[in-house]
């Protein structure tokens, strides 16, 4: 049984279809992850006063709402920090914003972002780091699962 790459294993950062899969999908999630910690941010924890007013959390949602943030501020750190170790080597430029942007938005192709951001180098050094940066995911998940 063969394990299909998605990219080519000649420069190391071949990964197996579905896990590239896995990945990519992951990534995408960080635009609605981003939404959600704004709208818990604004969910405050309120104590009960003397006349027991309705509409305070309970124990139980402000522990959740604590540990749900916790979760999205590690997996929202985690991306952009692939991003920046990915599209920061090398090169004498720093591309990581266009990583991130890349790999978090489906519509942000190199074209897209060549035409209208000005992105400083050409398409196959952007997919050579966008590559980089699921090879550095797919570490940094792996010891974390």
């Amino acid at each position: 049984m063969s394990r299909r790459s998605v990219y080519s294993n000649r420069d190391g950062y071949g990964l197996p279809k579905y896990r590239f899969m896995e990945l990519y999908y992951f990534a995408l999630q960080y635009k609605s992850w981003k939404s959600e910690l704004s709208t818990l941010d604004g969910m405050r924890s309120v104590r009960y006063d003397t006349t027991g007013s309705s509409g305070n959390y309970g124990d139980g949602q402000v522990f959740w709402i604590a540990e749900r943030r916790t979760r999205l501020e590690k997996k929202i750190s985690l991306i952009e920090q692939c991003a920046r170790a990915a599209g920061s080597i090398g090169q004498g430029y720093d591309i990581s914003r266009f990583i991130l942007l890349g790999v978090t938005d489906a519509g942000a192709t190199y074209e897209h972002m060549y035409a209208c951001l000005d992105i400083p180098c050409g398409k196959n050094t952007y997919y050579k780091f966008r590559k980089i940066f699921y090879f550095l995911l797919d570490k940094e998940l792996s010891e974390i699962e």
